[in-house]
């Protein structure tokens, strides 16, 4: 079955629109990804207005961008998309985002997560992902949190969406209605393990070299130096932010820490942070 990368457009309440690259993978046809691309754009608002779909491309010729500005003037309307949609004959009954048990907490439904990316693609993916953390029905929310962390912290990397998902898993953790605190439990430890490592200012040159004799003595592939060293360079102010967030919501911490709620990182990561601070 084909794939798509669908550029959704969102204008922001400034004025200004953005476009975000979502993957759509193993459609039968472009009319079922315009409808999820559609209904992914919708839930995925937090404040901003969703325009529409302004690029459809098949994933192999997909060029590497994951958010990018929108001229206004080419932002797409939705009379445009539901015209399409229409003539497909599909089923376009609105999707529903599942009943949640509480309401969510500032910290998702104000975070900016336009700007920031996750490991699959825009930020806003954790966002959606987080707020149904508070389904009621477990499965859902069970699915999100898994797959929320595995957003924000893919293969030992922490993604730009990570420090404000600290601040959101938080809040969740403290709220007895989200059936899937032990998953977010867990993906939060495994942010807290990469935040507990230093990370010293280094020159990009003194990190290549380091990689490059790491790369070298364990036989690993030399072509992916480039893409490890930038990996490396790009991680280090997250974590820093991480290392922040975590810091900010250590009084939460605290209490969830009496409960066994948190990892031992966890544990180790807002008590050392919190030493600094005293």
């Amino acid at each position: 079955m084909p794939s798509y990368i669908m550029g959704l457009a969102f204008r922001h309440p400034d004025g200004t629109c953005t476009e975000e690259a979502w993957q759509f993978l193993d459609r039968e046809s472009l009319p079922q990804a315009l409808a999820a691309a559609r209904r992914d754009g919708l839930a995925g608002e937090f404040g901003r207005t969703f325009l529409g779909v302004s690029t459809v491309e098949p994933f192999d010729e997909h060029e590497d961008w994951t958010t990018r500005p929108l001229p206004p003037e080419r932002a797409p309307s939705l009379a445009e998309l539901d015209a399409t949609l229409a003539a497909s004959g599909l089923d376009l009954a609105p999707f529903r985002e599942p009943t949640r048990a509480s309401p969510s907490p500032d910290s998702i439904e104000r975070a900016p997560w336009w700007r920031f990316t996750c490991a699959f693609g825009p930020g806003t993916m954790v966002g959606v992902l987080l707020r149904r953390c508070l389904a009621v029905d477990p499965a859902w929310a069970e699915d999100a949190a898994e797959l929320a962390g595995e957003c924000v912290a893919h293969q030992h990397t922490v993604a730009s969406a990570a420090p404000a998902a600290v601040a959101a898993m938080a809040d969740l953790l403290a709220m007895p209605a989200v059936s899937s605190r032990e998953t977010l439990r867990d993906w939060l430890e495994v942010i807290a393990e990469e935040s507990l490592e230093e990370l010293p200012d280094e020159p990009e040159a003194v990190v290549k070299a380091r990689i490059q004799a790491t790369l070298e003595a364990e036989g690993g592939p030399l072509f992916l130096l480039d893409d490890l060293v930038a990996a490396h360079l790009a991680a280090v102010p997250v974590i820093r932010d991480c290392r922040a967030a975590f810091a900010a919501h250590a009084a939460t911490f605290e209490g969830l820490a009496q409960t066994g709620l948190l990892g031992q990182a966890t544990v180790e990561l807002v008590r050392a942070l919190s030493a600094r601070v005293e």
